[in-house]
């Protein structure tokens, strides 16, 4: 018996029947759900350059011998020479973007997020050290059993319109310079007056809070005077 009708007719016919739920049809960024996944990022490196094109950032990239970008680097590109790991996603169906593989125990000073809705580009941008104590959000390992790689997921309203670039991304070269600052001192500190090597965890809080009281103190028992010397890291950043 053979089939009476084409079935790609059958299929066009049944499809008729459902109501178009696809919020990019006819959208400003429609194009962007036509592109295949694994050219998402380099749409968004590619927009990330011209960005910093637009607002005379220095940026570069990872470059081999022969002058062609490297494909695979424990960075993606440098903006005033800072580090970032750059994703890239298009808003899935529930309104959300997810922020695939990255990767915190890789070498980089900030994770560039770059979320392409329909009609709108939404980004965020953390420090390492955001990333790493969970401030960034919740990862979510993207392999059963495996620690390598990892999702971030973030609504809209859990990022910024991108006309905040300019104003977001240079700072993350001072972040990383104040954590680098705190982390000399730590190791002063311990290999000085015998700071433990593994400090609690409520004497890390400041990489979760940005700007609390490192509570040294308490552990190395020092005077009250030598207390007072211990500084914030805001004054860190100013010295």
């Amino acid at each position: 018996m053979s089939i009476k009708r084409e079935p790609s007719q059958l299929l066009l016919e049944v499809l008729a029947t459902y109501a178009d739920a696809d919020q990019w049809v006819g959208q400003t960024f429609e194009r962007i759900r036509r592109i295949p996944n694994t050219q998402v990022g380099d749409v968004g490196q590619d927009f990330v350059e011209r960005l910093c094109e637009e607002t005379n950032f220095r940026c570069d990239f990872p470059m081999k011998d022969d002058g062609t970008r490297l494909r695979q680097n424990p960075w993606d590109i440098r903006i005033e020479g800072t580090a970032f790991e750059l994703k890239t996603a298009s808003e899935d169906v529930s309104g959300s973007f997810q922020f695939n593989h990255i990767r915190y125990h890789r070498p980089y000073d900030a994770l560039l997020c770059i979320g392409i809705s329909p009609s709108d580009i939404f980004m965020g941008a953390w420090s390492k050290a955001d990333v790493t104590t969970g401030k960034a959000g919740t990862l979510v390992s993207m392999e059963k059993g495996a620690n390598a790689s990892y999702k971030l997921t973030k609504r809209p309203d859990q990022l910024v319109p991108i006309s905040g670039f300019e104003k977001l991304v240079p700072g993350f070269g001072e972040k990383s310079r104040c954590i680098a600052k705190f982390i000399v001192t730590t190791f002063f500190l311990r290999e000085i007056i015998g700071y433990p090597a593994s400090p609690p965890r409520a004497d890390r809080s400041f990489l979760k809070n940005w700007g609390g009281v490192f509570p040294v103190a308490a552990h190395l028992k020092l005077t009250q005077k030598a207390a007072s010397n211990i500084r914030r890291p805001q004054e860190w950043c100013s010295g």
